[in-house]
């Protein structure tokens, strides 16, 4: 038997279509909310704003928040263990929407899901800008250091290999 824990015992509505409606309705407009954020936030990376992004962060874990409140609610109208997969909990929400055969359900949920994945692939976009900008910052400072690591891109020279040593730059030779 699965353990409750009591700081994650959720009570939801019951369970209805107009329940499930206004669920899903507010979880599409944070989804959308958070997506602009996460848009806002991509901005506020390339600009260095740092002011922005701090009031950025603390609205986009907000809606994270409630995003999390609404997955328990629904964990619980599903009768799923606390702990269950993110994949069982969606393979369940979708049979619970093909019993409740309801376009307009089908319809939210589905721009739903469509809108958490826009939101994931933004928020991939901005990991990789951060990540670029880090491996930046490290080769400027290793370089104002005078350690410089970074490794020489790979030419070819006039016998036709390929070298990243000092020569393969030069050139004039001596």
């Amino acid at each position: 038997m699965p353990q409750i824990h009591s700081r994650q015992r959720v009570t939801a509505p019951p369970l209805s279509k107009q329940a499930m409606e206004e669920m899903l309705s507010k979880d599409l407009q944070a989804a959308q909310q958070l997506f602009n954020i996460l848009e806002s936030e991509g901005q506020a990376i390339q600009e260095r704003d740092q002011t922005q992004l701090h009031e950025l962060i603390a609205r986009k874990q907000g809606l994270i928040k409630q995003l999390e409140n609404s997955a328990q609610q629904k964990t619980v109208w599903l009768k799923l263990p606390v702990g269950s997969s993110e994949e069982e909990q969606h393979r369940r929400w979708d049979q619970l929407m093909k019993k409740a055969n309801d376009p307009k359900l089908s319809q939210l949920w589905e721009d739903f899901q469509q809108r958490l994945q826009d939101c994931k692939a933004q928020n991939e976009v901005n990991g990789k800008v951060i990540a670029r900008g880090q491996n930046t910052l490290k080769q400027l400072l290793s370089i104002l250091r005078g350690r410089q690591q970074v490794e020489a891109p790979k030419l070819y020279n006039q016998a036709g290999t390929a070298s990243s040593g000092p020569r393969s730059h030069t050139v004039v030779r001596a």
